[in-house]
């Protein structure tokens, strides 16, 4: 697959209202300082939402595996609890889990934007990628957003590469681009590998 760049960004793990002082649950109000972390160790659980991709959580020979597994994991062995994970379909059903406080954090290679700032908090970035247009390598790619018109590119729904093409293409007329909720990313590249779309935005490390 031919490849071009798009963007800088971020990889972030979101923590909603777990160790910050005076935060609250969408809709609710703010809970006292420490609240939050005293109600997972009451629970003795720390609830996760996560998606199944080679990036994030994947079972291997029945076993839990994953970057990010990994890292939520280690949080919840540091907290003194077990980690629960919730595994979602999609990265718009894992917020939506944030937002109804089913899940404490959410570990699902999430990427910080201006558009989800001001809904969750988010850690300390632990790992920078690029967004990346992805076309077959047979194909012509586009190695500029000039030359986006014509190809229709197709994202996951609610996702990152979906706020930023927001962004960026109302100046460049003639790019068609549409968003699917059913569909996350990695079932977007083999859709683009069976040619079944043309080309699709994916993060760097997805496409490795």
């Amino acid at each position: 697959m031919k490849e071009s760049r798009v963007l800088k960004n971020l990889l972030l793990l979101v923590v909603l209202c777990l160790l910050l002082p005076g935060c609250s649950l969408e809709g609710d109000a703010p809970l006292a300082p420490g609240r939050v972390l005293q109600r997972v160790r009451e629970r003795g659980e720390l609830r996760i939402a996560t998606i199944n991709s080679a990036t994030t959580f994947f079972e291997y020979r029945d076993e839990p595996c994953g970057f990010e597994y990994e890292l939520a994991e280690a949080f919840a062995r540091h907290l003194g609890v077990k980690a629960r994970f919730l595994v979602k379909e999609n990265v718009s059903d894992v917020l939506s889990s944030i937002r109804r406080g089913e899940a404490d954090i959410a570990a699902a290679g999430l990427t910080h934007t201006r558009g989800r700032d001001g809904r969750f908090l988010f850690s300390i970035p632990y790992y920078e990628v690029v967004q990346k247009l992805v076309c077959r390598r047979d194909a012509p790619c586009p190695e500029s957003l000039d030359e986006l018109p014509g190809k229709r590119i197709v994202i996951a729904k609610d996702s990152s590469y979906e706020e930023r093409l927001r962004e960026i293409l109302p100046n460049h007329n003639g790019v068609e681009w549409s968003s699917d909720p059913e569909l996350d990313t990695e079932d977007l590249l083999e859709k683009v590998w069976k040619r079944e779309i043309r080309c699709t935005v994916a993060d760097s490390n997805i496409v490795a």
